[in-house]
């Protein structure tokens, strides 16, 4: 369990630090702080936090191909 948000620090701790991790770091702020409203089923909360949660992928797999 956990919250993503800190699964994401305890291994972004190991990265240098990027525009593209602080994005991140913002969109799971964000997801974390909708938490409540996506368990209770609300529809525009649950949109919103699959919005970010895409943008997070989109930026972690930005990061990962620029290492490759």
């Amino acid at each position: 369990g956990g919250r993503p948000s800190a699964r994401f620090e305890a291994l972004a701790a190991a990265l240098p630090a990027s525009d593209a991790l602080d994005e991140a770091r913002a969109h799971l702020a964000a997801i974390d702080a909708l938490e409540g409203a996506v368990r209770e089923g609300d529809p525009a909360a649950c949109v919103e936090a699959c919005r970010r949660a895409l943008e997070v992928e989109r930026l972690l797999r930005g990061l990962a191909g620029e290492g490759a």
